[in-house]
Parts: structure tokens; C-alpha cells; sequence
């Protein structure tokens, strides 16, 4: 089987899902005005402050998506929830190449999920548990 493949300037880059359809990268500019309510002209500021400004709306966001889809409320709207989980990991992602490009560590710590997320809450509950056993005494140690 034969397969053509076709060529694509530097602003298409193409990425496929799982079932191999075609997806838009995110665009930046196009997609958090209409997520979070920002000005384009905000877009335009690289600063730290701005990425952690635009980091908290997103998650503001989408912690409110997540309580309406909890509730199965009916302005839950799917598609607006994984736009903003993409949203918010490809400002991650932006904010941590910026660090890196720029050789500092500032901001790494918003760019970090916290909260209930997968593995910090493993990593929480294995630390919770490894601590709670070094701190009670065993039965012969004097107390």
C-alpha cells in the first residue's frame, strides 16, 4: 500500500488522534479569547506575570467546567472542557520552554499541575503513608 504524503509550510504542523483524523494545532491567538475572555493585544505580552495571569484564568475555567459536568448541568458543554485541558497544557508547555530558553526557574512552579491530579495524589498518598510509618514508634523502642 502506497502512502502519499503531502507537505505542509512551518505554520501547519500536523498531529493526529488516536483514531488517525487529522487535528488542529492549538492557536493561541484564535482560541484563548474566546476561552478565557482576553484581549488580543494581551496575547502580545510575554512577561511571566502575563503567563501566570492567563495560566490561573484557564484553570479557573476549567475548574468551573468541571463542577458543571459534575452536576450534569446543562451548560456543560464538552467541547469547551477539552479546550481548555489543551489550552491549558500547551501554556504549560509554552511557559516552561520559556524558562528554559531563558535559563530560569521562575514560574516552573505554575507551570506544574497541583491540585487533585493523578500522579500528585499518588505521590501525595505514598508520602502521606511512608511518613505516618516512620513516625509512630515500634513496640520495644523506648518513647
Amino acid at each position: 500500500m502506497k502512502y502519499s504524503h503531502k507537505t505542509f509550510n512551518s505554520k501547519q504542523t500536523r498531529t493526529s488522534d488516536q483514531a488517525g483524523r487529522a487535528v488542529k494545532p492549538f492557536d493561541r491567538e484564535l482560541e484563548l479569547p474566546k476561552l478565557i475572555g482576553i484581549w488580543p493585544a494581551e496575547l502580545r505580552d510575554d512577561s511571566a506575570e502575563q503567563a501566570a495571569r492567563i495560566i490561573a484564568l484557564l484553570r479557573k475555567a476549567l475548574r468551573v467546567q468541571r463542577r458543571l459536568g459534575r452536576a450534569a448541568h446543562w451548560t456543560y458543554d464538552l467541547n469547551r472542557h477539552l479546550a481548555l485541558v489543551e489550552a491549558l497544557r500547551s501554556e504549560r508547555a509554552r511557559l516552561i520552554r520559556r524558562n528554559a530558553l531563558q535559563g530560569t526557574d521562575a514560574g516552573a512552579r505554575l507551570a506544574t499541575p497541583k491540585g487533585r491530579g493523578g500522579s500528585n495524589r499518588v505521590a501525595a498518598e505514598r508520602k502521606r503513608r511512608d511518613g505516618a510509618k516512620s513516625e509512630t514508634p515500634s513496640a520495644g523502642a523506648p518513647i
